[in-house]
């Protein structure tokens, strides 16, 4: 996990840069590394988890297009869990991008805070739970398999000296947990929400040439909004950032 640190650093300062850039009132280019704060986060979360490997970020597999990574995710997750099989994926999965290619950004700009606004995660709504360290070992095992970490892990278990310290850090792991689970979700909304926003900011169109700074300016519901999400990201961050 240590090894991707960077991602999740260049995440932070793209989205301080966002906030400079925001302040002083350069909306395209404030969106632009907002964006690209949201993409390296979840890319961070997808090489730390092991759904995706270093080279799938280089080619078609991913690219710029991160919400392929949450879809490895759900798929993993159908994997290990099997009552969770009933998911349908690729229905899902047309329906999310249906509803994030809308016409009408007031909608879904609206809808996502709302989403995030209502969404409150606890201990008891996490699927999983770990009563002892072996649980959690035997959780982690089936993300990286063969980790030799894991199996010193085993061995300090059985140790009496570090057991009483394995299982108070495993209390700390449950209850930093929800937190984590609903960053990721909150990061989610935001990759939908914002990913198609990378070019359309930086670029004129094709078409017509119009300057970005034309169609980003403070009365896009999208910039006027920024700053929330420049908070709520802010908050993915160190929900993310507490459990490594």
């Amino acid at each position: 996990m240590k090894e991707y640190q960077v991602l999740l650093d260049i995440s932070s300062y793209d989205l301080q840069s966002s906030k400079l850039l925001f302040e002083n009132k350069l909306f395209p280019q404030a969106i632009f590394y907002f964006q690209q704060a949201i993409e390296k986060l979840v890319k961070f979360i997808g090489l730390s988890s092991n759904f995706i490997k270093k080279e799938d970020l280089s080619n078609s597999k991913i690219g710029h297009k991160t919400i392929k990574i949450f879809r490895k995710s759900i798929e993993l997750y159908c994997q290990i869990f099997p009552n969770a099989n009933n998911l349908n994926i690729d229905k899902e999965y047309i329906t999310i991008q249906n509803f994030f290619s809308q016409e009408n950004p007031y909608e879904i700009i609206l809808t996502v805070i709302n989403q995030i606004e209502n969404l409150n995660i606890s201990y008891q709504d996490v699927p999983i739970n770990f009563p002892n360290i072996n649980n959690l070992i035997d959780f982690l095992d089936k993300f990286y398999p063969n980790n030799p970490n894991l199996s010193i892990f085993r061995i300090c278990v059985d140790n009496k000296e570090f057991n009483e310290s394995l299982n108070n850090k495993l209390q700390e792991f449950n209850m930093i947990l929800p937190g984590y689970i609903k960053s990721v979700v909150v990061l989610f909304f935001l990759d939908g929400l914002f990913s198609k926003h990378a070019i359309n900011s930086r670029y004129p169109n094709i078409n017509d040439m119009i300057n970005p700074s034309v169609i980003y300016n403070i009365e896009n519901p999208l910039v006027y909004s920024l700053p929330y999400f420049q908070d709520k990201l802010f908050e993915c961050q160190n929900g993310i950032n507490s459990i490594i």
